[in-house]
């Protein structure tokens, strides 16, 4: 029995006199209510008061200790906060006061290049990103604190050879965690796979998206347009189709996945548009059941402290403040009899 999902306004946010945000592609929530933003477009963390107002950034563009030559995305690890640097494969920690505190390498030989990095139990961080470069190899990866390496899972190397250099740079792969269970999905494949954090195999199956064009099957598309990603119109033959561009677990068998319609033309925008949010739950048997879906107002970009999948939305005539949302999954009832 479906469950029933709301969607529910949080905050707003104000942004202030300070730097613009402009490239969203991480959210937390503090214990003590501050949220935190990592914005890709100036290379620092964006934070907001628990009264919605926005406070001096944490970090800033550079190559020196406490700066980032890409800002990939951020998170909260403890009491400290993070922010993941794919360019220079470094993880810089802050501490609570947004002081520059220590950074950490993840990335080794033979790992994807990783552009997200989640928290999992405040213990663990699990990394995903790029197919390229590392078809053949798992695509998620978890680490301790220090960045040992403890898990790798994820391994899809038949769904991407031969390496066809119109597929590979074209699709990615989104991964979260929490109670020790890894999801993970990728761009362009309807599909969910959960794992242990060491990399056991737990279970797959088909996300389902409903009511919506197809799923993106790019490697079927490239093949249908004679190995191009160019129509004769010019026009892209990803557009139109819907795609995985965001993933939050919620527990140990609830995991949130977010789609877009996918616009190459005036470019996909979740912070405005938003879109369907499928919520599904692993099963004792190794499958998954479709628990329900939503339409999601904006980019899924993060998790509360209590597990609520936080979304983000541009609002204001003139784009001046943010709504910040969770989702709530309410377990089904059953009618009177």
């Amino acid at each position: 029995m479906a469950a029933r999902l709301l969607i529910d306004l949080v905050a707003e946010l104000r942004i202030g006199d300070g730097p613009v945000l402009a490239s969203a592609n991480s959210l937390t929530v503090t214990t003590n209510g501050r949220v935190i933003v990592g914005d890709q477009s100036d290379r620092a963390l964006k934070v907001f008061g628990p009264d919605g107002l926005q406070v001096a950034p944490i970090g800033r563009a550079g190559a020196a200790p406490g700066e980032f030559t890409l800002l990939n995305s951020s998170g909260v690890l403890g009491d400290s906060v993070y922010g993941w640097d794919s360019r220079a494969n470094r993880v810089t920690v802050f501490d609570p006061a947004g002081r520059y505190a220590r950074a950490f390498a993840i990335g080794q030989p033979g790992s994807p290049r990783f552009a997200r990095l989640r928290v999992m139990d405040d213990s663990l961080l699990v990394a995903s990103g790029w197919v390229q470069g590392a078809h053949d190899q798992p695509l998620v990866e978890v680490f301790d604190r220090r960045g040992r390496r403890v898990g790798r899972m994820a391994q899809m190397k038949e769904a991407f050879s031969p390496p066809d250099p119109h597929l590979l740079p074209h699709t990615a792969v989104f991964a979260d965690g929490r109670g020790g269970v890894v999801f993970s999905t990728v761009h362009g494949i309807d599909t969910i796979f959960a794992h242990t954090a060491d990399g056991r195999m737990l279970g797959t199956g088909r996300i389902g998206l409903t009511g919506h064009a197809p799923v993106l099957d790019l490697r079927r598309l490239l093949r249908r347009n004679r190995g191009t990603l160019q129509r004769p119109d010019s026009s892209w033959v990803q557009d139109g189709h819907y795609a995985a561009l965001g993933l939050v677990a919620l527990s140990d068998d609830l995991v949130a996945v977010q789609f877009a319609r996918l616009n190459f033309a005036e470019n996909t925008d979740l912070l405005s548009d938003g879109g369907p949010v499928v919520v599904l739950r692993l099963l004792s048997d190794g499958t998954f059941q479709n628990v329900g879906q939503v339409r999601g107002p904006g980019a899924l970009l993060g998790r509360s402290p209590e597990g609520n999948p936080l979304l983000l939305r541009w609002s204001g005539a003139d784009l001046e403040w943010l709504e910040l949302y969770r989702l709530i999954v309410q377990p089904a009832t059953k009618g009177p009899p």
